[in-house]
């Protein structure tokens, strides 16, 4: 049975994809072919993924019309699972051919919390559960713990040599996210830490915010997934670093402001943990504020540097 996954971004959402394709192969080992849809620049979180038969990729801002050229040198497959749910991959199931599986982002219930604290109950599953229930069912398969479904990425062959300090610890953070309001603001001063107590600390990321802080560069997945994976500790935002730190089995330290857990993005799995206060206006966007409604901040300004460093024993 020929079967095509489609999940075109983000690179977190992408990387969670990995764990319920490679569990969804173990169990049924010779029964499917799977191949799979993405951005082009998303593929090299899938190399050696023996799992997969074919990827298939498309650069980002292709337009409508090359885009619809391109499905039509398609193969037929049985079934087409839609991980996406948005204009390009609903285009897919409109012009293959096959079975039509959808992924259930559960927006109503997301957004209810988020607005109104409502649906809590509705908001128990992992993302990672809720593509495996896009269609598992339909193959008989059985949901089965969050752990076994963890994203997976090969560890490279050849990782970038971090410790240039021989006698410390490689920290590698991503202090930067796609959000103002889901960046600490105290990364610098922990970064001066880190390092005066003998720490090798290495920054990536894209500067949005926090300007003191200058990343090493990381212009391709491959070189994020090479530094990430010479590191060990991640202490990073909820991000799409994140994702890849936990596929990648680094042990992860995630700073999260103004998401929370119930949004189905949490790292739970094991070697991970959450640094994060307890206040009841968290969650105030689904993706992360922008800005601070109530201006004080106090999701992220409230985890002081004494805090974060108590969290993780270096007080």
């Amino acid at each position: 049975m020929k079967i095509l996954f489609i999940r075109f971004s983000s690179l977190g959402d992408v990387a969670l994809v990995t764990g319920v394709l490679r569990y969804f192969a173990y169990k049924s080992p010779d029964a499917h072919s799977i191949e799979f849809l993405t951005f082009r620049e998303y593929t090299d979180i899938f190399d050696g993924a023996d799992y997969i038969q074919k990827l298939w990729s498309v650069p980002r801002g292709i337009s409508l019309a090359d885009y619809t050229t391109f499905l039509r040198t398609l193969p037929r497959f049985d079934i087409i699972v839609d991980l996406h749910c948005n204009l390009r991959s609903r285009l897919a199931r409109l012009l293959l051919k096959g079975k039509r599986l959808c992924y259930n982002k559960n927006p109503i219930a997301r957004r209810s919390f988020v607005q109104f604290r409502l649906c809590r109950d509705r908001l128990t599953l992992h993302t990672v559960q809720r593509y495996a229930l896009a269609f598992f069912p339909f193959f008989s398969l059985e949901l089965p713990s969050v752990e076994e479904l963890r994203p997976f990425i090969h560890p490279p062959s050849i990782t970038v040599e971090l410790n240039q300090v021989q006698s410390g610890k490689r920290v590698v953070i991503h202090p930067f996210a796609s959000r103002a309001a889901k960046e600490w603001p105290y990364f610098p001063e922990l970064v001066e830490f880190l390092k005066a107590n003998n720490f090798s600390v290495h920054i990536i990321g894209i500067p949005h915010n926090i300007t003191p802080l200058h990343p090493i560069p990381t212009p391709t997945i491959r070189e994020l997934i090479n530094v990430i994976n010479g590191a060990d500790l991640f202490i990073t935002t909820d991000s799409g670093p994140m994702h890849i730190a936990v596929a990648l089995g680094v042990n992860v330290a995630a700073i999260f402001g103004s998401t929370s857990k119930e949004l189905g993005f949490y790292p739970i799995f094991s070697k991970c943990a959450v640094i994060e206060e307890d206040i009841p206006c968290r969650p105030c966007h689904i993706h992360g504020a922008k800005v601070c409604k109530r201006g004080d901040f106090a999701c992220m300004r409230g985890l002081t540097l004494e805090k974060v460093k108590k969290f993780l024993a270096l007080a």
